[in-house]
């Protein structure tokens, strides 16, 4: 049996307009363009080869967050205003449907 703990340092917020800007340090967001930029833990876990594997995931503790309106994932769009020299730059972009639709977003993973 091989047991580990992952241990998450907590999420940043910043707040732009109505919305906040959620990040969790050394993380990454999903990232569909106009979709809510929602933070991402994932850990790779090595199997060894064997007969058969049993994984059991269990939550240990979780935290609710109410009445957050998260901020959209921006596009990623040129910016040659610099010298000739190429940039990219978020343009802000907001999925209507998205944003309105009472589901749960991505969806469930399990």
């Amino acid at each position: 049996m091989v047991e580990f703990e992952v241990t998450i340092p907590g999420m940043f917020n910043t707040v732009i307009d109505t919305f906040n800007r959620v990040n969790i340090k050394e993380h990454t967001k999903l990232d569909s363009v106009g979709f809510p930029e929602v933070p991402i833990v994932s850990f790779l876990v090595a199997i060894p080869q064997c007969d058969s594997i049993y994984l059991d995931v269990d939550l240990k503790d979780s935290t609710e967050i109410n009445n957050i309106n998260i901020y959209p994932a921006p596009e990623l769009v040129p910016d040659t205003t610099h010298g000739g020299a190429i940039a990219l730059i978020e343009q802000f972009a907001y999925n209507r449907t998205a944003y309105e639709t009472n589901a749960m977003f991505p969806g469930l993973c399990w």
